[in-house]
């Protein structure tokens, strides 16, 4: 059965070659033949199912596919997949990321007998790196769409959560592997924000990220599916609306669902809640043109440094919470969030003042946005905030909370 298993791979990706190599001599391009390789490959999954499951000659079969690309430019035939204007890697890290993942199969097998939860993680990861990532740049670049980051654009990252979650879909549909709805949602998304943030270690970033999301989701449960759909959703809407840089808007993600997953439902309306505050001050002072101090009107929303700040210590004293199950630690998380949110809250309102701000130690005038400048507007909006966020608090606070 194991040759047959083999002897299918050969002619299928015999026939993938032939194919990218007509499909280049008709387009005069390579990019088209990679991506046939790229997004081809995908129909591999039911072969390996059948003949290499559980075994380690899925590993075996995995290496040397990595071995064929990594020798590419020096094979004839297999040139028609390589970009030959610049020294791109994309295929030999779609192999290694696949026999990486393979290796964690065989891994699995030693460790308990059987590899079912991480082969199924694996042809998630397979169908989200074939179908998601080659998709997203074969057809993200061809319909017109604003660039997020770098040269990856809304189109592609669309391309890449609608055509993962099909090849996840039909996975499912077709019994190869075990995944419901809400799951399939989540792999989708996270592959999508694999293949915007990823550069050029997309195909890394993106198979990685769904075997991941899939395993938590698979082993964890609902819970964890749903602090994934809050990590993604907080990124997308924040990097989207411009209202976080990129790594700004995935540590917000990342706090937001963290929250969640230790701190129950009261502790992300919380969060959510200050994160709309934040949203509707800083397009309100966009809304109004206000001046703001160059430094700070160069950046392009919050940054990372900015929610670095704001979300470290909550978090932290949030798994403390989750550690030692005392409930006075979830009550100083929401308490330090509540802090930096009332600071972020007053910086935005008042640079809205139209009297300049002032730097109250050293007795002058500053710019509007820097550190230390000092406005009315802006201290009554940290006077009101504090005594909202501190009510909020101390009702949140004192709800029933989980692990305790």
């Amino acid at each position: 059965m194991v040759v047959w298993g083999y002897f299918l791979t050969i002619l299928y990706i015999a026939i993938l070659l032939a194919l990218a190599k007509l499909l280049r001599s008709k387009t005069k391009g390579v990019e088209i033949g990679r991506k046939t390789v790229h997004i081809g490959t995908f129909l591999l999954l039911p072969v390996a199912h059948f003949f290499f499951a559980y075994k380690e000659h899925l590993v075996i079969v995995c290496l040397l596919f990595a071995l064929l690309t990594a020798l590419s430019d020096k094979l004839p035939f297999l040139k028609n997949i390589q970009r030959t204007e610049s020294k791109q890697f994309g295929m030999l890290y779609y192999s290694i990321a696949l026999l990486i993942l393979s290796l964690l199969c065989v891994l699995e097998n030693i460790w308990r007998g059987n590899c079912q939860f991480s082969f199924s993680a694996f042809c998630v990861a397979f169908a989200a790196l074939a179908l998601g990532d080659g998709t997203a740049s074969l057809l993200g670049g061809r319909v017109k769409s604003p660039t997020l980051y770098k040269n990856k654009t809304l189109a592609g990252t669309l391309f890449c959560c609608l055509f993962t979650a099909l090849g996840v879909g039909l996975l499912a549909v077709c019994s190869l592997i075990p995944c419901d709805l809400l799951t399939l949602v989540c792999i989708a998304l996270v592959a999508g924000m694999g293949e915007l943030t990823g550069g050029k270690l997309d195909n890394f970033i993106v198979p990685f990220a769904a075997y991941g999301v899939y395993l938590g989701c698979t082993l964890l449960g609902a819970t964890f599916a749903i602090a994934t759909l809050i990590f993604c959703g907080v990124f997308y809407l924040a990097f989207l609306m411009e209202f976080i840089t990129l790594w700004g808007s995935i540590a917000a993600g990342l706090i937001g669902g963290l929250f969640y997953y230790f701190g129950g439902l009261y502790a992300i309306l919380f969060i959510l809640f200050c994160y709309a505050v934040m949203l509707i001050c800083s397009r309100i002072q966009k809304a109004k043109k206000c001046d703001v101090s160059s430094v700070v009107a160069k950046t392009k929303g919050k940054d990372l440094t900015e929610i670095f700040v704001n979300g470290f210590f909550a978090t932290v004293a949030l798994l403390l919470f989750a550690i030692f199950k005392h409930s006075k630690l979830f009550a100083i998380a929401l308490i330090v969030l509540s802090a930096n949110f009332v600071d972020s809250l007053s910086s935005d309102l008042g640079a809205l003042s139209k009297a300049p701000p002032k730097d109250i130690l050293r007795r002058v005038t500053v710019e509007k946005g820097i550190s230390g400048g000092v406005t009315l507007l802006g201290t009554i909006s940290a006077l009101v905030g504090a005594c909202v966020f501190s009510l909020i608090t101390v009702f949140v606070a004192d709800m029933p909370l989980p692990y305790v």
